[in-house]
């Protein structure tokens, strides 16, 4: 929002630890044959169109000509560039520490510490 002024819905968030997974997996993975991944692989390829659609005109508005002279190839790889940046920024742990703050939140032991109407 603040660098593109771009609203993100819950959806797209909720879709990028899974995107995040599968790369991980799809690329890590020497005894899984590639034939598996073909189906995760052409929904992130799909994933990443559909937020480079959405990115091209933000990126157009915010950098004006400087974004716009540059030929579509150009203009492709600071988009998707981007967008990478925005889903690995923090890296997997960032899912784990959200998710494990919240747990410890609202376990016996947070609602002990903090008191019941945190």
């Amino acid at each position: 929002k603040i660098g593109l002024d771009i609203d993100s819905s819950v959806d797209v968030a909720k879709q990028i630890p899974d995107l995040q997974m599968s790369v991980v997996a799809e690329y890590t993975s020497n005894d899984i044959p590639p034939s598996f991944f073909e189906d995760v692989h052409d929904r992130n390829l799909q994933w990443h169109q559909e937020m480079m659609d959405e990115f091209r005109p933000a990126l157009a508005k915010k950098f004006g000509e400087r974004y716009t002279s540059l030929p579509r190839y150009d203009q492709d790889l600071v988009a998707m560039g981007t967008i990478d940046a925005l889903v690995w920024a923090g890296g997997l742990s960032v899912g784990s520490i959200l998710l494990n703050s919240m747990n410890v939140l609202y376990s016996a032991y947070g609602q002990g510490q903090i008191g019941k109407d945190f």
